[in-house]
């Protein structure tokens, strides 16, 4: 990695919707929050577990939407090629302040697994829930205090 986020990006990343757009209705999910609907659509794959990925703006740095197309083509080739199911999903900023982030919410895949495949798309961090239905952020690097 590319040394820990910065404070200011993890508060960022704390706050941000994860919006997915699953086939029974759209959802969000917000860490730390029970959401009733993410428990439901474990229910319907059949697995206590997701995280929520992307392979866009490397190390969190804006990057051109060519480039951010390309590399989510790579990580829905490798999703299908370990045999996964992922839903199209975005990162919202509510503030704003953000351009929203091409993801997807994949069903059944362990933590660590999402967090060796966020790590070599040069992501900071993933959001994993398991069968308490609660997201929570899990880091491919530790957060910088300052």
């Amino acid at each position: 990695m590319n040394g820990p986020p910065p404070a200011a990006l993890v508060a960022a990343y704390l706050r941000a919707h994860y919006r997915v757009e699953a086939a029974e209705g759209p959802f969000t999910l917000r860490i730390g929050e029970y959401c009733a609907p993410l428990q439901h659509w474990h229910e319907r794959w059949a697995v206590n577990r997701s995280a929520f990925i992307s392979a866009a703006n490397p190390f969190s740095v804006p990057t051109d939407a060519q480039q951010n197309a390309s590399a989510h083509e790579r990580l829905l080739e490798r999703l299908a090629t370990a045999g996964l199911h992922a839903v199209p999903g975005a990162g919202v900023d509510p503030d704003g302040r953000w351009i929203p982030e091409r993801s997807v919410l994949v069903a059944g895949i362990a933590c660590a697994e999402a967090l060796r495949l966020a790590a070599a798309f040069n992501q900071y961090a993933i959001v994993f829930a398991d069968a308490d239905a609660v997201p929570q952020l899990c880091w491919t690097a530790a957060p910088s205090a300052g």
